[in-house]
């Protein structure tokens, strides 16, 4: 075809050191005669480079996909909906839907929230994207299946002139732990054996009063 596009050639040099060479060429005429013309670029950093990155998005995906919380990037522009750009495996797990589902539309997670705290979910989230700070809420769903679960929601999120608003953050699963805590709220207050109200709930009660 007359030209040379960008052949990398890996080169042992006599010194010993290993080099990645890309050669890009043309062929020429003038006066009669062909001539090909060829630049050499030394690509060995921009190789090791792109090794070194490719490596650690290998770790990171790894990291995604083995981690219990639900990993997201958001986006919200300045006219239009709240989309979802990426979720981790954990999607699935926490909420019962795929990836697939919910790319570029989030409205099937909002089904899900519990009507009691879809109100608060959404003022937690709008004073997140007014102050452009970090978003911190608790929140219960509830699956398909049926079964309630509490989640608590961490992301950093950031303004950008003239796109909108993305939110980089984790959705974590602390059902058992507010379980635990309400387990732990009952014995305080409640007797373990006849499980009436105690002495310290009529105090606190009447503190309360």
């Amino acid at each position: 075809q007359g030209r040379v596009h960008d052949l990398e050639v890996p080169m042992l040099l006599k010194n010993g050191q290993r080099k990645v060479v890309r050669w890009s060429g043309a062929l020429t005429h003038q006066h009669g005669k062909q001539y090909l013309l060829v630049s050499l670029q030394d690509v060995t950093q921009e190789k090791e480079l792109a090794k070194a990155l490719a490596k650690q998005l290998a770790f990171l995906h790894r990291v995604a996909e083995r981690t219990p919380d639900m990993l997201f990037q958001a986006l919200k522009p300045e006219q239009g909906d709240l989309s979802l750009a990426y979720m981790s495996p954990a999607v699935e797990t926490i909420f019962g839907l795929k990836a697939e589902e919910l790319m570029h539309n989030a409205a099937p997670l909002w089904t899900l929230v519990h009507p009691l705290d879809v109100e608060t979910l959404r003022h937690s989230m709008r004073e997140a994207a007014h102050h452009g700070a970090v978003w911190q809420h608790e929140f219960r769903i509830q699956t398909a299946k049926g079964q309630l679960r509490w989640l608590r929601g961490n992301a950093s999120v950031f303004a950008e002139p003239g796109v909108g608003l993305t939110m980089y953050g984790s959705i974590t699963d602390i059902s058992r732990l507010k379980h635990t805590e309400e387990n732990n709220q009952r014995l305080a207050f409640y007797d373990p054996l006849t499980d009436l109200p105690n002495r310290r709930l009529m105090i606190d009660r009447i503190r309360q009063a």
